[in-house]
């Protein structure tokens, strides 16, 4: 196994909470598929719930400065140089995840990652998703169904959450520099693409899964949400941490390259699978597991690039 690799936190801070909303009864493979194809349309949602001006475009709404639309969407650069050079513009300060168990569970639940700044936030975007949910079964004739929401914690517990009058005291808060400080140790790891993995190298998609191309995007991801969303900084030798990524081998896959012919919804198409690899060292494996929250590759914020790991 390769010489381990230092991972200096330098008093990184990311706050962070997974909101769970359980939808039951319904068929899970479908209403998750109609909900994923849904979260698209999120901004709309989310701008018609806190919007005071409909007759105006935001650049000339005199509340934009502090709506929760503008804070939350417009994406703005950082004064800071160093960060734009490093990762350019930020990612929205939120992700989805969509599962379902089998068919008899009769379920689903889609997950909410709110990140940083939109924790200020929290109790408007649950609604938003919640509405949102609601919409996008009984448009397609599903109904008689309930949306039971839950806080998980980082052992995946789930904590009944009530959001009344703006209390954020049944939310669990998570950290960055907590999940990157619990090390994880093992050199062989089963990691399972829940959802369509898209990447792009030299301008092309992805059609094959090679463990670098997926570990340096995610690796990416995690350290812009933390410019933009924390303080600190993710102080590691990118070099190096490269070059463990490219020694990673796979010797077991059922990974394949989909693509949906019932939808032209480029999201649809990805790579989807399971694959066991070998050869990793412990920083890779502490960065997998944030990352693991925070989803992978194009469409990350809606729910692509979702996918689970199990260390050997």
């Amino acid at each position: 196994m390769a010489a381990p690799l230092c991972l200096e936190l330098r008093n990184v801070e990311l706050d962070f909470t997974h909101v769970e909303c359980h939808i039951h009864p319904v068929h899970p493979l479908s209403a998750g598929l109609l909900i994923l194809s849904a979260l698209r349309t999120f901004p709309v949602h989310f701008k018609k719930a806190c919007c005071t001006s409909h007759s105006l475009l935001c650049d000339h709404c005199p509340a934009a400065e502090c709506c929760p639309y503008q804070l939350i969407f417009n994406q703005e650069l950082s004064s800071n140089p160093h960060i734009v050079k490093r990762h350019q513009k930020p990612s929205l300060p939120f992700s989805f995840q969509v599962s379902h168990g089998g068919a008899a569970e009769s379920s689903c639940a889609v997950s909410l990652l709110i990140i940083g700044t939109a924790l200020n936030h929290l109790s408007l975007l649950y609604t938003v998703l919640r509405t949102l949910i609601h919409t996008a079964l009984t448009t397609a004739g599903v109904n008689g169904f309930s949306v039971e929401g839950y806080s998980v914690d980082y052992q995946g517990n789930r904590h009944r959450l009530t959001l009344l009058e703006n209390s954020t005291e049944s939310v669990v808060l998570l950290s960055a520099s907590h999940v990157l400080q619990d090390i994880l140790h093992g050199d062989t790891l089963t990691i399972t693409l829940k959802t369509p993995l898209r990447l792009l190298q030299n301008g092309s998609t992805v059609r094959r899964f090679d463990f670098a191309p997926f570990f340096l995007s995610m690796l990416r991801r995690c350290s812009s949400l933390i410019a933009y969303y924390g303080s600190g900084e993710l102080d590691v030798d990118f070099t190096s941490l490269s070059t463990a990524a490219q020694r990673v081998t796979w010797y077991d896959s059922t990974v394949q390259f989909t693509s949906s012919h019932r939808s032209q919804s480029v999201s649809s198409s990805g790579l989807l699978g399971t694959v066991d690899c070998t050869d990793l060292v412990d920083s890779l494996l502490s960065i997998l597991r944030l990352g693991s929250y925070f989803n992978v590759g194009k469409g990350a914020t809606y729910g692509s690039g979702h996918f689970s790991f199990e260390v050997h």
